[in-house]
């Protein structure tokens, strides 16, 4: 017995008119009369689910109908700055763990590499008074865009920025800051790694040892909850 649609041969016990799906709704839809007035409908059906949206900040229509309130990058961007998030996980902001190196927390601090947590150690070794940057500033990066800097930490008041590599952005945003501010490559963090590996016998690459998650003991040895910076 060959299938009605394309003339395949059937096989198996069970008697068959079609080899498949396909081919059934093939040949049924052969007969099927379809009118302008049913197209008109079907399209009115369709286009009253999808509603028109607007950009929030230039009025200008969404073609896309996505989840999104902007038309453009420079909107989103215009929309970040006049309606700050409230939350951490949304757009902008410090993201912990955005960075490419190992990250985790110490000292109910999150560190996005081992080369940020060996300056810490080092620092707090020397009495010094470090925590992580708030401040935000303002730059263009090498497309164009503008972008947000969010540097690392403030150690006796000054601005450090640890960096295991220099990209094409990286003096854009130093230049971007308007008060002093010490950027720190491998290089000047050489006898930072020293002093650390000497102090607590492991390796840089290996420091992230010391990361503990959620809730873990702090160095003093009490137990303690993940807390933000």
């Amino acid at each position: 017995m060959e299938c009605k649609q394309c003339k395949k041969e059937l096989t198996g016990k069970i008697q068959k008119i079609f080899c498949s799906r396909s081919c059934s709704a093939t040949f049924n839809n052969k007969k099927r009369i379809v009118t302008d007035e049913h197209k008109n409908n079907v399209r009115q059906t369709m286009l009253s689910k999808y509603k028109k949206k607007y950009c929030i900040i230039c009025s200008k229509e969404l073609l896309a109908q996505r989840h999104r309130k902007t038309c453009s990058k420079e909107c989103l961007y215009k929309l970040r700055l006049t309606y700050p998030m409230p939350t951490p996980k949304t757009i902008g902001g410090y993201r912990k763990g955005s960075g490419r190196g190992k990250h985790g927390w110490y000292d109910m601090m999150h560190f996005d590499s081992t080369y940020e947590l060996a300056y810490y150690i080092f620092c707090k070794q020397h009495g010094m008074s470090i925590e992580r940057c708030t401040d935000t500033f303002e730059y263009i990066n090498s497309n164009g865009e503008k972008r947000i800097y969010h540097p690392d930490f403030r150690v006796n008041g000054k601005i450090v920025e640890i960096k295991g590599y220099k990209d094409k952005d990286v003096d854009l945003k130093i230049r971007s800051v308007t008060e002093p501010i010490e950027l720190l490559l491998p290089n000047d963090l050489k006898s930072i790694f020293e002093f650390v590996e000497k102090y607590t016998n492991i390796k840089i690459e290996k420091l992230h040892k010391f990361y503990y998650k959620k809730e873990r003991r702090t160095p003093d040895g009490a137990r303690t909850r993940k807390s933000s910076p």
